[in-house]
């Protein structure tokens, strides 16, 4: 979330268009080597702490689809049909709205559930 963040930050403050925006380019896209990895870990994590018992790998492998499968393609999808009739600005607006809209709703959701207790009877099946 940071690097789509900066990037909307940069691209929505470039007054002269994307030719001055190219040299901080490669600067930003190192971010990418700090953003990725720590959400996939995140991602992984999460998966096998939440997954029923003995349900932990499926659980990462369904992340892991999500993430390479159905989230490269709909983003992909997405964002050439949005390129294309808002520009790079307006791109970077609604995914950026987007994701806030994601991540309140997904924090709503959490404070509203229950929180269960865990049990070690789970890891030990589990592994």
């Amino acid at each position: 979330m940071i690097r789509p963040g900066v990037m909307f930050v940069h691209c929505w403050r470039i007054p002269a268009g994307p030719s001055s925006f190219l040299w901080r380019l490669p600067f930003v896209q190192l971010l990418n080597g700090l953003t990725f990895p720590a959400m996939w870990v995140a991602g992984v994590a999460y998966a096998y702490e939440n997954a029923p018992a003995g349900m932990g790998t499926t659980a990462q492998g369904i992340f892991g689809a999500t993430v390479f499968g159905l989230g490269t393609a709909v983003g992909g999808f997405a964002g050439g049909l949005l390129l294309e009739s808002v520009g790079g600005r307006g791109l970077y607006l609604v995914f950026g709205v987007v994701l806030l809209a994601i991540v309140a709703i997904v924090t709503l959701i959490q404070r509203r559930l229950p929180a269960e207790q865990k049990t070690s009877t789970r890891r030990a099946v589990s592994r």
